[in-house]
């Protein structure tokens, strides 16, 4: 970040909409104009306000941002004040596809901003449910005067150095406390046969995988139970009965899928699960002893059929991995529906994973790694940005991966070493 310039900042500041929209006036969206305009100023940024845009002139200025030459610049951030739908943010006169924006200024389409952070701010809310409250939450102030605004479906990143900043909770990150009677359960789904009229392809490879995971949580501490090949009724049958388990003495949750996957789903032996259906059964609403505790989700699963270019010095993988690598079949990102989950992907939307036969995914084996070398130090949202640099970095038949996260967690999550550990791995 030693740049000649800090970079562009460009604020589209949304109030008012076209009556066929159905939309509220935004009122008091010029305050938080006004306190980003110099907040990031103060950082050094040259900021650009748009008050009103209709979505042709909202594009033009993306366009314009995009082609312009950011080699003298640090990063750069877009934000937006608005309504939301659907992976879509509102201008005055129509809605405008969140993955049209941010593929602007991917690395095929703006090289002069390769290899720097790219920042994009929502302030629109992202869903038609308020989420309940469970225990001891602060009310808000002159609650009677608070509004909602329209809801916008949470919509990953496709390419690296993207983060993603949504309107959620502003208490300081203060550390999770980590320091139960027990680290918690791990539980690690292994799908790797599938019945024929899936027609999908075996997981060769997978049990690699499961076995480095499951070493690794025992590392830290975790009670780790792994199940093989198993159907959506024993798979559901199995989740709900750890959602009811009484997590009081523990610091966590862990679950994991290996699997295919398809339109928000994670396929089973016999058919898909719904990811939806998955985390609802650990809300606080549903699961009371994980109510402030990070749950954690990591799925090795593609989340589509289309690969990412290398466009800048990305390490070769080694011949004899490039060419046994497989991708995996595609699974559609689905955000987590409450507070203190954590939710890993292997790729991001819209791009393929791939996986060797004989040592293992990308993913799962960088995760591992990593775990191994620095869990005990690095937090735990920082350790996932630097698998998501190792994974970028490896190249199959000139294609790249590239893993993320979203996170809906409160405070900082280290996992340092208890003094007492015990660690049960439970076969099935």
């Amino acid at each position: 970040m030693d740049y000649k310039r800090r970079g562009t900042v460009l604020i589209f500041n949304q109030e008012r909409f076209f009556c066929t929209l159905n939309l509220r006036e935004r009122s008091g969206t010029a305050t938080d104009k006004e306190n980003l305009t110099e907040r990031f100023q103060q950082l050094g940024f040259n900021v650009e306000t748009h008050d009103d845009l209709n979505k042709n002139d909202m594009m033009d200025k993306l366009r314009k941002a995009a082609n312009a030459d950011h080699r003298d610049a640090d990063c750069f951030v877009c934000v937006f004040l608005s309504h939301g739908k659907d992976g879509h943010v509102f201008a005055c006169d129509d809605k405008v596809d969140i993955k049209e924006i941010t593929a602007l200024f991917r690395g095929d389409q703006c090289e002069s901003l390769v290899g720097k952070p790219k920042i994009f701010i929502f302030q629109a809310c992202r869903g038609d449910t308020t989420d309940m409250s469970v225990t001891g939450m602060a009310q808000v102030e002159n609650s009677s005067d608070v509004e909602e605004d329209a809801a916008s479906i949470y919509t990953l990143p496709a390419g690296a150095d993207f983060l993603m900043c949504y309107c959620v909770a502003e208490d300081l990150p203060l550390e999770y406390q980590m320091d139960n009677k027990q680290r918690g359960l791990a539980l690690i789904f292994n799908q790797e046969h599938f019945d024929l009229k899936l027609n999908l392809n075996q997981r060769r490879g997978t049990a690699k995988d499961k076995a480095s995971l499951t070493e690794r949580f025992q590392e830290l501490g975790f009670k780790v139970k792994a199940y093989d090949d198993i159907k959506k009724k024993k798979m559901l049958c199995i989740l709900r009965k750890a959602a009811e388990a009484n997590h009081t003495d523990a610091d966590c949750f862990v679950c994991v899928f290996l699997s295919h996957g398809d339109d928000g789903h994670v396929f089973a032996r016999d058919n898909t699960v719904d990811i939806k259906e998955i985390t609802a059964l650990f809300k606080g609403n549903r699961c009371r002893s994980l109510v402030g505790k990070p749950k954690i989700f990591i799925f090795q699963a593609c989340r589509g059929k289309v690969h990412e270019n290398a466009v800048t010095h990305l390490a070769r993988g080694d011949s004899e991995m490039s060419s046994e690598v497989v991708e995996e079949a595609a699974i559609l990102c689905t955000p987590p529906a409450g507070e203190d989950f954590l939710m890993c992907y292997c790729v991001s939307e819209g791009f393929v994973s791939f996986r060797n036969p004989s040592n293992g995914s990308f993913y799962i084996q960088d995760l591992c790694e990593t775990l191994q070398e620095q869990a005990s130090t690095l937090e735990f949202t920082e350790l996932l940005t630097l698998v998501n640099l190792k994974v970028s970095r490896r190249c199959a038949a000139n294609n790249k991966q590239m893993p993320c996260f979203t996170s809906m967690l409160t405070k900082k999550l280290y996992f340092k070493p208890k003094k007492e550990r015990s660690c049960n791995t439970l076969p099935h």
